[in-house]
């Protein structure tokens, strides 16, 4: 019989504990509490809408939205705004979304909205409206959005989106006839993209954000050399 070298006895040692390290850490997986998966955005719309009070504040918005994080709420104010809204709507819906993309490139973990902000009501029919109207839509870009081909980390992807969200959402609160629809479309697709790590919308997101900065800009240059001509 052939004695076992030093060697072979160590590496078999070795090899017994890693064994017994892998099967301590999958027991250790199995005992783990089971989360169930956030709720989808659509659903959450919809069960707002169902509110029995005249109007909806923006605090129980945020608070239907407590098991997300920033994206869902980019989306959803978002979303709002691509609605046709009464004349300076999209001043008041835009100051959510300059203060939570604001905290997405200082890094905050949890979004937090002023009180002021946060005591902003949507009367029940507008909100009601919004539901029907961006609901349906929600629920097909759920069905098509999935993990894939995202350049990011955790940290850079929330930290980019939010530099970008934060430059739509000023110009979302300047005023402009009819400019509000496409930066508001791409902060939706944004908040979309970053929700699922989807780098196909996040890349759809940024063709659009560059078109509404782009019709913004030549908007604003357009009425300057107007009033300059008129001006004489």
């Amino acid at each position: 019989m052939r004695p076992v070298h030093n060697g072979a006895r160590n590496g078999l040692y070795c090899f017994r504990h890693v064994r017994m390290g892998i099967r301590r850490v999958l027991l250790s997986r199995n005992n783990e509490p089971h989360y169930p998966p956030p709720r989808p955005l659509s659903a959450v719309m919809r069960e707002l809408a169902q509110i029995d009070k005249p109007s909806i504040t923006v605090a129980e918005i945020e608070g239907a939205f407590a098991d997300r994080n920033f994206a869902a709420l980019i989306t959803v104010f978002g979303a709002i705004n691509c609605l046709p809204l009464p004349p300076g709507s999209s001043f008041f819906l835009g100051i959510p979304l300059i203060i939570l993309s604001a905290q997405m490139v200082w890094g905050a973990k949890v979004p937090w909205l002023p009180k002021f902000v946060r005591e902003r009501r949507i009367s029940k029919e507008t909100f009601q409206s919004a539901e029907r109207r961006i609901a349906p839509w929600l629920a097909r870009f759920e069905k098509l959005v999935r993990p894939r081909w995202w350049p990011f980390d955790r940290v850079t992807g929330e930290r980019t989106t939010g530099a970008v969200v934060l430059f739509l959402a000023i110009l979302l609160t300047l005023p402009m006839p009819l400019g509000n629809w496409p930066p508001a479309f791409a902060m939706t697709a944004f908040g979309i993209a970053l929700s699922e790590r989807d780098g196909v919308v996040f890349s759809i997101a940024s063709i659009i954000a560059i078109a509404a900065t782009a019709i913004f800009f030549a908007v604003y240059l357009s009425l300057g050399f107007a009033a300059q001509w008129l001006i004489g």
